[in-house]
């Protein structure tokens, strides 16, 4: 093999350009690999020229490959701006309310009953929100409907119960964290929030 056949970049398959696959490209048996090769070898012999847009049951312009693709990339780079949008408001949310808990009149008070005994409201709430987003748990049915709740009921002011969070928050300040150095250190680290929509689930 030459030094130009290892170093020259290879050029992805013009499907692959338009974020298509041809077929089940996880296939594992010999047969299913067949299969796959024989959809493959057509495909190569059928790039398309041109694409045709319908607009109201009318084909528009032509467009070529690249301009299709091009399209593609910036219809993406649009939903992942909205995306992240989302993630800052997100990440925001979580600062200004670990900030209202602490400066709520009732932040020293101590929760007297649930998992969170022992904690005052304000580090409580401050765990919660830090930990709901942080480190999710029970984001897999049935839990899913349970954190719904539980995360409606933070939002709403409370404190919710479950999930090992009191157990958690009570390790982390044993070892000197507090909800704001916790946050700060994920905001730090570029952590990201829990979103419902970024699980992912198994098609199989």
């Amino acid at each position: 093999m030459s030094t130009k056949e290892i170093y020259e970049p290879v050029e992805r398959e013009w499907w692959a350009r338009l974020g298509l696959s041809a077929g089940d490209e996880g296939a594992g048996s010999v047969n299913d690999r067949r299969r796959q090769e024989a959809r493959v070898r057509v495909l190569r012999l059928h790039e398309p020229s041109l694409f045709a847009a319908v607009t109201n049951g009318a084909p528009t312009v032509p467009k070529s490959l690249e301009q299709v693709a091009a399209e593609l990339d910036r219809a993406e780079a649009e939903v992942e701006a909205a995306i992240q949008d989302a993630a800052r408001q997100r990440e925001q949310r979580g600062r200004e309310a670990v900030a209202s808990a602490f400066a709520a009149p009732d932040a020293d008070e101590l929760v007297t009953e649930g998992d969170w005994v022992g904690f005052t409201r304000a580090r409580a709430v401050s765990w919660c929100w830090d930990l709901y987003q942080y480190e999710p748990q029970g984001f897999v049915s049935p839990g899913s409907m349970l954190r719904e709740q539980r995360t409606r009921e933070l939002e709403a002011g409370g404190i919710p119960n479950g999930f090992g969070y009191a157990d958690r928050a009570r390790q982390l300040e044993a070892s000197g964290v507090t909800p704001s150095h916790y946050r700060a250190a994920r905001e730090m680290l570029g952590s990201s929030t829990f979103s419902a929509a970024d699980i992912q689930f198994d098609r199989g």
